[in-house]
């Protein structure tokens, strides 16, 4: 699956592979010193400290830029969740939304696309899956949605464990098929929860594809305080030189400028015409 998937800035990647005098096998992959998103959540809260919605909101986007890699190549994840997002760069106060740096990893239960049912002895992450998926063990990119709506509930939830208060997967499975859904976090931004309500719609047809997540994502990472300094809403990386035209929101490098030209601001969401370099006084 590592050599299916390739190479992607938010994919884990394999080094290599090792065996164990014993003859047990093993994965070499690259190196997360922070280790799993679900720790860093946690070790957080352990704090008393509240990551910003700006990191919250970048780690969302993320992840769903390599579910979108992984749909694109005909992949299904199976088992999205926090615990399968390894944290590579983070500071040490979760402020500052440049610093993030998140690979998913884990792909013990991914298939191809074609193929949408559990082989007999899988174990079922049942707190993160869709109601096709529970019902009738049916997979897709849209079942992969619904568990990252889930993970985005673990992000402003820090790491809780989906209905927590429910002892057995099972009743947590006849809940989420008879529609019932996780509640708001304290502290989650309106915007985020009808982002996740979204990805939990009931019916797999009324979920939004990764790469329509994204764009509501950089719509939502618009809306958020993004440190002291702003960044392009489609690198999120280098400073925002270029305005869409004719809204005049200054959202865009010069590199990726060109790329929203005919698409719609991620600042309004009206259609750009041109874009225009902005210059300091």
């Amino acid at each position: 699956m590592f050599d299916r998937l390739g190479k992607n800035r938010h994919l884990t990647r394999l080094l290599g592979m090792a065996r164990s005098p014993e003859g047990r096998q093993a994965l070499v992959t690259e190196f997360a010193p922070h280790g799993s998103l679900s720790d860093v959540l946690s070790a957080l809260n352990e704090r008393g400290r509240r990551a910003s919605d700006a990191v919250l909101v970048r780690i969302a986007m993320q992840v769903c830029q390599g579910m979108m890699h992984m749909a694109a190549e005909g992949v299904l994840h199976r088992d999205l969740a926090g615990r399968n997002v390894l944290v590579f760069a983070i500071d040490d106060d979760a402020v500052h939304a440049s610093s993030v740096v998140v690979k998913i990893t884990d792909y013990g239960l991914a298939k191809e696309a074609s193929g949408y049912y559990y082989a007999s002895g899988d174990v079922l992450p049942m707190r993160w899956m869709s109601p096709e998926a529970i019902l009738r063990r049916k997979f897709s990119e849209k079942s992969d949605v619904f568990a990252f709506g889930v993970l985005m509930w673990e992000l402003w939830s820090y790491a809780e464990v989906p209905f927590g208060t429910v002892g057995s997967d099972a009743e947590v499975g006849r809940m989420v098929a008879s529609g019932e859904r996780l509640a708001q976090p304290d502290g989650c931004p309106q915007a985020a929860y009808d982002l996740m309500q979204r990805c939990w719609a009931a019916a797999a047809a009324s979920r939004p594809c990764f790469a329509e997540l994204y764009d509501d994502l950089l719509a939502l990472h618009a809306t958020v305080s993004v440190g002291p300094e702003p960044t392009c809403v489609i690198c999120l990386e280098r400073p925002p030189t270029m305005a869409a035209i004719p809204c005049g929101h200054r959202c865009l490098c010069a590199e990726d400028a060109a790329r929203i030209v005919g698409q719609r601001c991620p600042m309004c969401r009206q259609t750009v015409k041109r874009v225009l370099m902005i210059f300091d006084a």
